[in-house]
């Protein structure tokens, strides 16, 4: 399955977005999860840019996503994002709603070990081929997101330490099953997933930075089996509403000479 690995990925879109451009005018299941927030709502907005496209402020992913506790432990997750693709100089703009999301959390309180387990049934379209792709670019750490005829298994076992100064410190470790639906062709691609974040979350601010990675595990002869990022985050709770800011950059090679940055607004509502 040529999509899953990151350098043809990259190749892929580059020849789409630029032949696009050129044609006659017409087209979060949560990284890093508080489990001490029960119940919420969140809308998110990611706004990404990239080096050969000039595009707008709506090119990128908005998510919705809900989470309803089970009890003192348990909670379950639903997320929908939808792509944009809106170049700043051309009408061949065009929007893709993508994989949805259904999980189960597991988890006491804000401190200590947590577990994600989840899915994604492949309802995307194969239409707005630049939509779905930017779709992947911009949150490549959940790309299975846009993924064509995939179904996709998420699992993440986390610990996050809240210490009483502020400090907090979290560590993740999980892997994906992407498995070819429909008319998909090619073998089950399995993926790892890490990451690493310090913050600081007391009293009403939250701030952070955090380093997260994908391995493609299947893939033993491909150039490129990894890609990183690094992501800063600052929010402040107004009671149950928790508005928040976040930049994402690119670390290896293959993500960022196409894409800049991700620059990330979000805004919560618990009860």
């Amino acid at each position: 399955m040529q999509l899953l690995i990151p350098h043809r990925i990259s190749r892929i879109m580059t020849a789409t977005v630029l032949a696009l451009l050129a044609a006659p005018t017409m087209e979060a299941q949560e990284i890093w999860p508080i489990m001490g927030e029960r119940n919420y709502f969140r809308l998110e907005a990611m706004r990404s840019s990239f080096d050969d496209v000039e595009v707008d402020l709506a090119n990128g992913i908005a998510e919705a996503a809900l989470a309803i506790s089970l009890g003192q432990r348990h909670r379950l997750s639903f997320s929908l994002p939808i792509a944009r693709f809106s170049p700043s100089e051309s009408s061949l703009s065009g929007s893709l709603v993508g994989n949805p999301y259904i999980g189960l959390d597991f988890g006491a309180s804000s401190t200590g070990w947590y577990g994600q387990v989840g899915g994604r049934l492949p309802v995307a379209s194969e239409d707005e081929a630049s939509a779905r792709f930017v779709g992947l670019f911009t949150d490549f750490d959940r790309a299975e997101a846009f993924i064509l005829d995939v179904v996709s298994i998420t699992t993440t076992l986390g610990y996050r330490h809240h210490e009483s100064s502020g400090l907090t410190i979290g560590v993740r470790l999980g892997a994906s099953g992407w498995i070819p639906s429909g008319d998909a062709a090619g073998d089950t691609e399995v993926l790892a997933h890490y990451g690493f974040r310090v913050g600081y979350d007391r009293q009403r601010a939250i701030l952070g930075v955090g380093f997260t990675g994908r391995l493609l595990v299947t893939e033993e002869d491909a150039e490129d089996r990894a890609t990183h990022q690094v992501a800063f985050d600052l929010a402040y709770r107004f009671d149950r509403v928790i508005p928040a800011v976040g930049l994402r950059l690119p670390l290896d090679e293959e993500l960022s000479s196409d894409l800049n940055a991700v620059v990330i607004v979000a805004l919560k509502l618990l009860w």
